[in-house]
């Protein structure tokens, strides 16, 4: 007759310690995690954008009015006329496209800014990310001049304005001043900035 004998196996069950463990994410779950970031960052973009836009805005025609009242108070000041203008990276007076607000003392009676002869009192860069400034001013074409006596416009009336390049209407401002020296921020909604 056979013997039969018992054989007992023993699994041994080996669990790995936290240092031998895979840490990290699968590819998959990777892959999800950066869609679901990508679709609430697209939500919140379309949102922040417009914002951006209308806070540069009035940022610009703040800073366009506090520009020129620091250039009429810089009249009485220094009696002598100052000259304020937009500015591009050159520090050239232009019509249309400007970076900068420039404020000088025009000491050759050119109305444009000459670094080696003009005295600049104040420059101030915009940094516009969503627009651009148009000037359109009386007879001194690029330039405001401001009288010493007064701080008023000499014979200049006018406006800055400020058109955004995705043409939003709601955005579009005019920074106005009179010979009578009054500077007000003026919406397109009041009246039609005319930017193109």
């Amino acid at each position: 007759m056979m013997n039969s004998t018992t054989v007992s196996v023993t699994y041994l069950r080996v669990t790995p310690s936290l240092s031998q463990q895979a840490l990290g994410f699968t590819l998959i779950e990777m892959l999800i995690t950066i869609a679901i970031m990508a679709i609430i960052g697209g939500m919140g973009g379309a949102y922040l954008i417009p914002q951006l836009q209308l806070l540069e805005a009035t940022n610009t025609a703040n800073e366009l009015k506090s520009f020129i009242i620091t250039g009429k108070q810089d009249a009485l000041i220094y009696q002598k006329p100052i000259t304020l203008c937009v500015a591009n990276a050159n520090q050239t007076c232009v019509l249309t496209g400007g970076e900068s607000l420039l404020e000088f003392i025009d000491m050759n009676d050119n109305q444009a800014y000459d670094a080696g002869t003009d005295k600049l009192n104040n420059s101030r860069k915009l940094s516009l990310k969503y627009g651009n400034l148009r000037t359109v001013l009386g007879i001194a074409g690029g330039v405001i001049i401001l009288k010493p006596d007064s701080g008023r416009p000499i014979g200049f009336i006018g406006h800055i304005k400020y058109c955004p390049t995705n043409g939003n209407t709601a955005n579009m401002l005019k920074v106005s001043f009179n010979m009578t020296g009054i500077v007000k921020i003026i919406p397109n909604r009041e009246q039609a900035t005319g930017c193109p």
